[in-house]
């Protein structure tokens, strides 16, 4: 009996997986559809703008949730479900981007103000609900995908604030301490040493003995 539901159940998952997948167009043809086609939203200004695309019916009911930077609850921005797209700003700089389904699946995006990216969710198989995937597409792809899918759900379309990203600053190899220069009567002292060997002269000794007593 047991087997014979396995057997059901593996059968509608199969049907389902061809049900829900579905063959994009060629190259030239999706650039022909998004001639004169405008994105629903644009970079704000010092912004980045990311949209996350699910075009696979595949557990379509099943809440593929979104995150940036990290995996905590005020870090989500949205969420789709099959044949449905969403779009977040983020600060420019590395952003990791987190996908959860029964599991999470990440991909981290370099960018910079003005930059539009897309991210497409690929959902997959699970033992409880559907699992997922995302990874980028290309720029024709994504805005064909925005163009034929509908909205989902956004939480928070600008975004969260990520925190600063500082840069290392680097320091020289062979830094130079204030404290490893000589002071003034160190100078002085090592001047008289000079003279007392006949190393310089007295004309030489007074004008740099002059000279170290000016910077003082």
């Amino acid at each position: 009996m047991i087997t014979k539901k396995i057997r059901v159940f593996l059968l509608l998952t199969c049907i389902t997986l061809f049900q829900g997948c579905a063959t994009l167009p060629s190259s030239e043809q999706m650039r022909a559809e998004i001639v004169g086609f405008q994105l629903p939203k644009q970079p704000s200004p010092g912004k980045a703008l990311v949209y996350v695309v699910r075009p696979s019916g595949i557990g379509g009911l099943v809440r593929f949730n979104v995150f940036v930077d990290t995996q905590a609850d005020e870090a989500e921005v949205g969420y789709t479900r099959g044949g449905q797209y969403i779009y977040f700003g983020v600060d420019p700089g590395s952003r990791k981007i987190s996908s959860k389904a029964e599991n999470w699946a990440e991909w981290t995006v370099k960018v910079n103000a003005g930059d539009v990216i897309y991210l497409q969710q690929e959902p997959a198989i699970g033992i409880i609900m559907a699992r997922n995937n995302i990874f980028p597409i290309d720029d024709t792809q994504g805005k064909y995908l925005v163009k034929t899918l509908s909205l989902g759900t956004l939480i928070k379309p600008d975004g969260i604030k990520s925190a600063p990203q500082v840069q290392p600053v680097t320091q020289s190899s062979n830094p130079v301490s204030k404290n490893t220069l000589p002071n003034p009567a160190e100078k002085l002292e090592q001047l008289d040493e000079l003279l007392k060997k006949g190393l310089i002269t007295k004309k030489d000794y007074d004008i740099k003995k002059a000279e170290i007593l000016k910077a003082l």
